[in-house]
């Protein structure tokens, strides 16, 4: 049997996580004969709720309470909570946050990958609100002088609100081309909203140690497979809709979401270039 574990985190987005919860029992249904999935919530929350997880019977939850210590680092702390040896057993580990669902085939659809080689798999995540896709992301590698670049932007907040606005537009401009010209294909990172990984690329990394509180996620990891030898795939058949863009990060105020992104960069910056 093929194992599948999803860590997600969830702030303060109860209705968002049972939605997604609901989307993964429902495409569990079509796959129960080859695998199991394991659901480990990782709730940082400011205000706990009681997680009722009965209505999801075809598959396995475990509600982990973590402190809120950011995105990938609540993720580590739930996983570790459920255990070191469970994480690195499972053929495929998947991060996420809660405002995505999950097309009744993915697990279909992913349980069908030929996986040699790939350590991080990105899935088509459309975004309904924007007309957008997320994926793939990154098709090349950063040079230093873009990341340098970037960081200077958002260590000015006035620079960055005139960066986010441009590159909102040419989104805009080209939004219409959404799902025309996806195709399979390597790439360097996928978007943070879902990370896929395999078990070749989580017996190498995890834990992850990764020292930022947001952002960065993406090149940080695009790194670490690189570093290990493996490769990032695109599959867009393998699909998610993404339904309220920064659920959480987009409560938090415009200037920190700046610092944090700086701070990230900075930290990337000096491990990887």
């Amino acid at each position: 049997m093929t194992k599948v574990l999803i860590t997600c985190v969830n702030y303060n987005s109860y209705n968002e996580l049972h939605a997604f919860l609901t989307s993964i029992d429902i495409a569990t249904q079509a796959v129960m004969d080859r695998c199991t999935v394991q659901v480990v919530i990782a709730d940082n929350s400011a205000k706990k709720q009681t997680i009722d997880t009965t209505p999801y019977p075809h598959i396995h939850c475990t509600v982990q309470d973590v402190p809120n210590n950011g995105y990938i680092n609540s993720a580590q702390e739930a996983m570790m909570q459920y255990g070191t040896s469970l994480i690195t057993e499972a053929d495929f580990c998947i991060i996420s946050n809660v405002d995505i669902r999950l097309k009744e085939n993915f697990f279909v659809n992913l349980l069908a990958t030929d996986i040699a080689n790939i350590g991080w798999i990105a899935p088509r995540i459309y975004t309904p609100s924007t007309q957008a896709e997320e994926n793939p992301q990154v098709l090349q590698r950063y040079s230093k002088r873009k990341l340098q670049l970037l960081k200077l932007l958002y260590t000015y907040p006035i620079l960055s609100r005139c960066y986010d606005y441009t590159y909102h537009l040419i989104r805009r401009k080209h939004r219409n081309q959404a799902g025309k010209t996806l195709a399979k294909q390597y790439i360097y990172s996928g978007h943070g909203s879902i990370f896929i990984f395999t078990q070749a690329f989580m017996r190498h990394v995890f834990p992850f140690n990764f020292p930022c509180f947001l952002y960065g996620e993406e090149i940080f990891f695009a790194e670490k497979v690189r570093l290990n030898g493996l490769v990032t795939y695109f599959d867009p058949q393998i699909e998610v809709e993404n339904t309220s863009a920064h659920v959480s990060t987009g409560r938090m105020a415009y200037n920190n979401r700046c610092r944090y992104s700086a701070i990230a960069l900075d930290y990337i910056l000096k491990t990887f270039y």
